[in-house]
């Protein structure tokens, strides 16, 4: 996976979390959602990413990752309980979904300067 697709992957997420809110697209198991490795990303980041954990931009992603899991969890939760509102707020306003994503979008965007020696 390269940075490119690893920020895509991650943003389709909001996606998928909105199309399960709206009763539309792919069902959500609260335990699979809440488990880093349950996506691309995480798959990357326990796998060929890990080459990359000396990197305190690396343990900065991987803790966004998982606050963003348990967020999204939270979410899937709300709506299998009939709390579309309560989901809707936390996907769209909630500070932790929103902030765990800006977060995790900067830093694989770190990362990979570190990495490349380039800046986006």
């Amino acid at each position: 996976m390269d940075f490119d697709d690893a920020i895509v992957s991650h943003l389709k997420w909001k996606i998928h979390l909105r199309n399960f809110i709206d009763g539309r697209g792919q069902d959500f198991d609260i335990a699979a959602a809440a488990k880093e490795e349950a996506c691309e990303l995480g798959r990357w980041l326990q796998g060929e990413g890990r080459r990359f954990e000396g990197s305190p931009t690396f343990q900065e992603l991987v803790a966004r990752h998982v606050q963003f899991h348990r967020t999204a969890a939270e979410i899937v939760n709300k709506v299998v309980a009939g709390d579309k509102a309560g989901a809707e707020e936390l996907l769209s306003t909630g500070r932790e979904f929103s902030s765990a994503s800006r977060d995790i979008v900067a830093a694989i965007m770190r990362l990979e300067e570190e990495v490349s020696g380039k800046r986006r």
